[in-house]
């Protein structure tokens, strides 16, 4: 369950609330990787110790354990341990998204690097034979591609016409 804004200011302390607003849309898409892993690890930890007193405090409920400080409801506790685990999966999402855009990116710049190489290579295959005692013919290459076939495909078509003339022949 989402919570408002105010809800949250009223839990968290003031650093604890800059922190967890700084996990909203606008701004997180502001932070560069470095600064969402800072914010991952403190929105961790913080999320971690209030598990730690969430527990802590259903243990002392429960009788199962002495209180160790005053006052404080359990309730309280576990609802500062939501804001935290909503806040650290907007900043996981995020940093998913920009691992996946710099994924992507560098996959577009191997193609177009993977393109410009075939490029290059379509050229003359041979060394032009140099000067010539007279200006001769010209050549004047075609502009079509060429078309280069697989070797395998061209052993498969000559072995099925070999198969095909010898049930011919009996």
């Amino acid at each position: 369950m989402s919570s408002t804004i105010a809800s949250e200011r009223a839990l968290l302390s003031f650093d604890e609330f800059q922190l967890v607003e700084a996990t909203r849309h606008p701004a997180v898409s502001r932070l560069s990787a470095r600064e969402l892993k800072a914010r991952q690890i403190e929105l961790r930890g913080l999320h971690d110790k209030a598990r730690t007193v969430s527990r802590r405090k259903r243990r002392e409920a429960k009788g199962r354990s002495e209180p160790r400080a005053a006052g404080g409801e359990e309730s309280h506790v576990r609802r500062r341990k939501q804001v935290f685990a909503q806040a650290l999966k907007r900043v996981n999402r995020e940093l998913r998204r920009a691992e996946k855009a710099e994924a992507t990116n560098a996959t577009v710049a191997g193609a177009r690097r993977a393109l410009e190489l075939k490029r290059e290579s379509r050229g003359a295959r041979h060394p032009s034979a140099g000067r010539t005692a007279s200006q001769g013919m010209r050549s004047k290459p075609s502009g079509r591609d060429t078309v280069e076939m697989n070797r395998a495909e061209i052993g498969r078509v000559s072995q099925a016409t070999k198969v095909a003339q010898a049930r011919k022949d009996g």
